[in-house]
C-alpha cells in the first residue's frame, strides 16, 4: 500500500504487479485507512525479518552440513585408498594386481 497526498487530500493505494505492469487500486482516504496502511507495513517488515532469520539459520545448518559431508568423504576416500582402491573418472575401482 502507498499513502499520497493529492492536491491536500490523503489518498490510500493498495500496489500490486501483474506481470510486468503495477497495478494500483485505491483503497480509501481517510486517517483509518493510513493506520491501516501503516499496520499492514509493519506486519509485512516482521513477516521479512521472520524470513531474513529463517534463511539465516538454513544457511548455518548448511554450511554445518557440508562440512560434516567434507569429513565423511575424506575418512572414505582414505579407507578406501587403504584398501587397495584408486579413483579412476568417478570410481572407485580396485588396483589390479601384476605378478
Amino acid at each position: 500500500m502507498a499513502a499520497e497526498v493529492r492536491k491536500g487530500k490523503l489518498y490510500v493505494y493498495r500496489k500490486r504487479r501483474e506481470g510486468e505492469r503495477v497495478i494500483s487500486e485505491y483503497v480509501g482516504g481517510s486517517v483509518v485507512d493510513l493506520m491501516a496502511y501503516q499496520v499492514e507495513k509493519e506486519q509485512r517488515e516482521r513477516e521479512r525479518e521472520k524470513v531474513h532469520a529463517c534463511r539465516a539459520n538454513v544457511s548455518a545448518i548448511d554450511a554445518e552440513l557440508d562440512r560434516a559431508s567434507a569429513m565423511v568423504d575424506s575418512v572414505v576416500s582414505q579407507t578406501l585408498a587403504s584398501a587397495g582402491y584408486h579413483y579412476h573418472r568417478g570410481e572407485w575401482r580396485k588396483k589390479k594386481c601384476r605378478q
